[in-house]
């Protein structure tokens, strides 16, 4: 009877262990990647400021026309417009109504968006004058350069889909640039928009209108929308996609696939947000949440996600617009990661390989693996380079406004603009880490954390320019936002302390008259 007993205690003891170790291995790995995300996160905010000082110590040696010790004087505007925002949104958040705080944010915003287009009369620039042209000849029904050997729209055929957008507003509207501008001016109010109800969803009412206002008068944005490019559009339609994906229900995966797959024909970052859904999908199956309604809306998101991306291929490709899928981007994969490792020393001319882009791809493929191979150093100090740039250097799309002019800006006013913008996105990265050591306490990792780690760490292998960052931006402000708020919560708890010594003081003066 004993040894029935003891073997029967076994089993128990066995079976709490193996239940155990089952309930324990998801938390584990859910901490794992907190951790690993909460990483990620911190060490790029600081590589951030520290890439700032590294570029302005560079910049003041060897680029002084652009950038000189006394362009530091622009860094008490830059205060002083941060400490405006921060004040404007403390005054909002404490009297004012949701819908006042709304219109005041999207008055400053258009205000700043009319001040620079109004400031040089842009035309369209580098590639996205060759977009521009496509557009032009898309709307008259003359298009052929998606399926001519050696075009431009040949060699980058996603380029396709914002000269078909374009091509429509053409169509609608004429051949007036200025319309595009308004355009952008528009999608520059949703971004806004979307970034306040996020903030709201993700932290309080309060921080929402400081991280609201903040954006609102955010000048590397600001100064980006003279010139019409993807990164405005793809950046309002990859928040609509986050947020639906984000969203609880299965069905939210048709809508996000759908809208993932129109991004990405504007702006290639498909592939990126497919592998951010999936890596979202498996930390939340960890964190214990439902496991069939999270591969649901996966699934459901893949499926419409490529399902639509083959119906958008068909039509470009059945209206003669080109010759390939142009879901699947660039023909030249190779050819463009040695932009972000390296100077190639092969000739770049596809004709040299007679069009032949399988051959001229492989070239490309055969440098890369000897460089890897034998030039290990070399290639990490490029990186390190080009990652200081692309986090840490003022954003330069306003050139676009310009068309790249050098008397324009290496001349004032262009050289304060430029000087203010990148003080305050310094100072911005500076309340972000801020912020974020706030957040973490009481958050944990999420959709957006883990799209912000992934949209920063691919550039260290694809070329990288501070442009680049416009995607990333939003996540930037929420955290930079949310720091602001903090600090003034922390200055309100500080007020009352001081109210309340006061008042416990007078109290106990009050009450020794008593004794006298």
């Amino acid at each position: 009877m004993h040894s029935v007993c003891r073997f029967d205690n076994r089993t128990c003891l066995v079976r709490m262990m193996k239940n155990n170790i089952t309930k324990s291995f998801p938390h584990r790995m859910k901490t794992i990647l907190d951790v690993i995300i909460r990483f990620f996160i911190i060490a790029i905010q600081l590589f951030t400021l520290v890439s700032f000082i590294v570029c302005n110590v560079i910049f003041m040696s060897k680029y002084s026309e652009v950038f000189s010790i006394k362009e530091w004087i622009w860094f008490l505007p830059a205060c002083l417009l941060i400490i405006s925002t921060y004040l404007l949104a403390r005054f909002l958040e404490k009297n004012r109504k949701e819908s006042t705080v709304i219109i005041i944010g999207l008055l400053l915003a258009n205000l700043l968006f009319v001040f620079f287009i109004c400031s040089y009369p842009t035309e369209p620039v580098s590639d996205w004058q060759l977009v521009w042209n496509a557009a032009n000849q898309m709307a008259n029904g003359t298009f052929t350069g998606g399926i001519t050997p050696g075009h431009y729209m040949h060699e980058i055929p996603y380029q396709q889909g914002m000269a078909l957008l374009e091509s429509y507003v053409i169509k609608i509207f004429g051949i007036q640039y200025s319309v595009f501008k308004a355009l952008n001016v528009l999608i520059m109010d949703g971004i806004l928009l979307c970034i306040y109800h996020f903030s709201k969803r993700k932290s309080s009412q309060r921080a929402a209108v400081y991280v609201y206002i903040s954006s609102s008068v955010f000048l590397c944005w600001a100064m980006s929308v003279p010139q019409f490019t993807n990164h405005q559009i793809g950046t309002l339609l990859m928040l609509i996609t986050l947020y639906c994906f984000e969203k609880e229900a299965p069905w939210y995966g048709l809508l996000s696939g759908a809208v993932l797959a129109l991004m990405n024909y504007l702006r290639p970052m498909g592939i990126l947000l497919v592998v951010t859904y999936f890596c979202y999908t498996v930390y939340e199956l960890f964190s214990k949440k439902p496991f069939a309604k999270a591969i649901a809306k996966l699934a459901l998101c893949l499926v419409t996600y490529y399902g639509c991306s083959f119906l958008i291929d068909s039509y470009m490709i059945g209206k003669g617009y080109t010759d390939t899928y142009i879901s699947r981007s660039n023909r030249n994969l190779y050819h463009k990661i040695t932009y972000g490792l390296y100077d190639s020393k092969i000739d770049g001319t596809i004709a040299k390989y007679d069009y032949d882009y399988e051959a001229y791809d492989a070239a490309f493929k055969e440098e890369i693996t000897e460089q890897l191979t034998n030039h290990k150093k070399e290639l990490l100090e490029n990186i390190a380079n080009k990652m200081c740039r692309y986090l840490g250097m003022f954003d330069y799309a306003f050139e676009m406004t310009y068309n790249h002019d050098q008397t324009v800006w290496s001349a004032y006013p262009v050289k304060a603009y430029y000087s203010v913008q990148w003080f305050q996105y310094v100072i911005y990265s500076g309340l972000a880490l801020l912020g974020y050591l706030g957040y973490i306490k009481i958050h944990h990792p999420d959709l957006y954390q883990i799209f912000f780690v992934g949209n920063t760490l691919v550039y260290l292998f694809v070329e990288a320019f501070s442009t680049y960052r416009f995607e990333n931006y939003f996540y930037v402000l929420f955290l930079a936002g949310y720091g602001l708020c903090r600090i003034s919560e922390l200055q309100a708890e500080k007020a009352n302390i001081n109210q309340h010594q006061e008042s416990s003081f007078v109290q106990t003066a009050d009450n020794s008259h008593k004794y006298i």
